[in-house]
């Protein structure tokens, strides 16, 4: 289980990390609407901008390092990324700077989304015999230790 967690998250986690790179590399514009403009510029930097404050808010964003956030499972933060997905693409709903509207921009948003969905619903159902007699045995504690660890006890508490 905790290998099928590791895998899903650091996939999560790549993902947001190459988006945010993306749009962190101010060399080429993304913008579908007005590219090679101070508009486009202007709509890049609005989706840079959404994505650094959700990713901080998130805990994914810690410092300017990508990790995975502790105690909250890959289901609950891809929750967390619908909702920023929704709240930059509603965003978009005004237009940047009289330019039109740029709600078809926030399409590297929603393949975010997308292909955070798509490593969650990669992890396969573990099987009952990974769980089964022969991993038990290996857990095995003998009645006698837990005994003498339960006298131990008594004795201290005495």
């Amino acid at each position: 289980m905790i290998e099928q967690r590791n895998a899903t998250t650091e996939k999560i986690v790549q993902v947001c990390r190459d988006i945010y790179e993306q749009y962190n590399n101010d060399t080429a514009t993304k913008c579908l609407i007005a590219p090679h403009s101070i508009v486009g510029k202007v709509c890049d930097h609005f989706i840079f901008g959404e994505l650094h404050l959700g990713f901080k808010a998130a805990r994914l964003l810690q410092a300017d390092v990508f990790s995975f956030p502790p105690n909250i499972s890959p289901n609950s933060f891809v929750v967390k990324l619908n909702k920023l997905r929704t709240a930059i693409t509603s965003s978009f709903d005004h237009s940047i700077m009289g330019g039109g509207s740029h709600s078809a921009c926030a399409i590297s948003v929603e393949a975010l989304a997308h292909i955070s969905q798509a490593a969650l619903d990669d992890i396969k159902p573990l099987s009952l015999t990974m769980f089964g007699r022969k991993q038990a045995e290996k857990q095995v504690v003998p009645w006698e230790s837990v005994l003498i660890r339960a006298e131990e006890v008594s004795e201290r508490g005495s």
